[in-house]
């Protein structure tokens, strides 16, 4: 949107991989955004295709909007590492953007168990940051969100921590790693 009109829709990134949960932010008039990428392309045909195999083959993307030439330069933030990588989240302040997203090791679509990590990478106007852990060992991760205000950056998620996805009055809040409610409710 140039304050007037919108371009015509433009493809993010084709790489012939399903692409899930996208998110988006804007900061000093350019768009970012962060998906959730296959890694692999699946035959549905595949007699031994299941949610195993497709969980340790995605990964994070994200990309940069160049305004001047309406085109967008992708990075992928994960290798293939036969892990699964999920839950994309994206806020940017000034030249800074940060992803965050939750690494489960097990390749658990619902995050059971403790093997839950929350890993981060930073672009600072040049480059992307490796990934590096903003929380560990964690048992489900039922939400996140990153927020930056200047050079603060805020990693905020519930967990539940009975590992119990049938209960909720357990689910509890944290931001940068600390907790921030104890309580019956469900956050």
């Amino acid at each position: 949107y140039d304050g007037a009109a919108w371009t015509q829709p433009a493809v993010v990134s084709e790489d012939g991989t399903a692409d899930f949960s996208p998110s988006v932010c804007v900061s000093n008039k350019k768009a970012y955004i962060v998906w959730q990428n296959a890694e692999a392309a699946f035959d549905a045909a595949d007699q031994n295709l299941n949610a195993a195999k497709i969980a340790k083959n995605m990964g994070i993307c994200a990309a940069e909007f160049k305004p001047a030439s309406q085109t967008f330069t992708v990075k992928a933030l994960t290798q293939p590492d036969n892990v699964l990588d999920m839950q994309p989240a994206i806020s940017a302040s000034g030249n800074t953007v940060t992803v965050a997203w939750v690494q489960n090791t097990d390749n658990e679509w619902f995050g059971a168990g403790n093997n839950n990590n929350i890993l981060t990478s930073s672009f600072d106007g040049s480059a992307w940051s490796d990934a590096a852990p903003a929380a560990e060992k964690l048992t489900p991760v039922t939400s996140l969100a990153v927020d930056c205000q200047g050079e603060k950056r805020n990693i905020a998620y519930t967990t539940d921590t009975d590992g119990d996805l049938n209960t909720t009055e357990d689910h509890e809040l944290y931001v940068n790693g600390k907790k921030v409610t104890e309580n019956d409710a469900a956050e």
